[in-house]
């Protein structure tokens, strides 16, 4: 453990943003469809979790069952979002891998990756609740825990002790990436809040001061697919940012 935590102290920059984006970039090319499977599954789940609940107190199921539910979608997003995390460890690797390896989860371990993700849930929400800069704070310097349980097989302290030395020794590298990367999630977003707007103004138009629904739906379907787009853009850049932590992970991890 000492010997890991030392090792990744020696050089503070070890990886460029550019050099981090052609690779995630490759990476998601290389494993698109992993991906794909993973997030369409961790989004289901976590839609589901409030779909479920409505319906069950709607029917006025018991109390009992609808925390049992609850509970049983909440373990299965623990699960797969373990799975999430190694999938980005074996993306950092740069070798091609079976998608079975990415279940190969041991319990214990699993267990030590739930403990670390609610002792993050709790200090980040109460670091937003103090004037969240020590919430983002928190967010960054524990950012590698759940990676070290997972790979290292690590316990939550000491995946949460090792994240903090990593951090503080690549800080500048680290903030660099954060920041470029949230800069571009930021302009990539907003396109797609103006096309809503848009899509809003145009309905408002078409209907109250032309009355007509034709103008209305050709006006819309350009608008509709230039934001559809725009989402497709955003989301593949989403992918690219957390398959470049896995590489940021694997240069730093690599070093021991």
């Amino acid at each position: 453990m000492k010997n890991f935590i030392s090792a990744t102290m020696r050089e503070p920059d070890i990886f460029s943003v550019r050099e981090i984006y052609i690779k995630a970039w490759e990476s998601l090319k290389r494993h698109s469809i992993k991906a794909a499977f993973v997030g369409l599954v961790l989004i289901g789940l976590y839609f589901s979790q409030f779909i479920v609940a409505s319906v069950l107190f709607a029917v006025s199921a018991p109390v009992m069952v609808v925390t049992g539910v609850s509970v049983g979608i909440f373990l299965l997003q623990i699960y797969f979002s373990a799975v999430g995390i190694n999938l980005l460890i074996h993306v950092g690797r740069d070798k091609d891998f079976l998608m079975s390896r990415l279940f190969q989860i041991k319990p214990r371990t699993l267990l030590s990756y739930a403990v670390v993700v609610l002792c993050l849930t709790v200090m980040t929400l109460v670091g937003f609740l103090l004037f969240i800069i020590p919430g983002i704070y928190v967010a960054f310097i524990y950012f590698f825990a759940c990676f070290l349980v997972i790979d290292k097989n690590l316990g939550p302290l000491a995946a949460l002790k090792a994240s903090k030395k990593l951090f503080k020794s690549h800080l500048f590298n680290l903030f660099q990436y954060a920041s470029v990367s949230f800069g571009f999630l930021y302009l990539l977003i907003m396109p797609v809040y103006f096309l809503l707007f848009a899509r809003a103004l145009v309905g408002l138009v078409a209907y109250q001061f032309v009355d007509s629904a034709i103008l209305n739906i050709v006006l819309s379907i350009p608008i509709i697919i230039l934001a559809c787009v725009s989402c497709i853009v955003y989301l593949v850049f989403v992918f690219m940012v957390w398959f470049g932590a896995g590489h940021i992970y694997h240069k730093i991890a690599s070093r021991n």
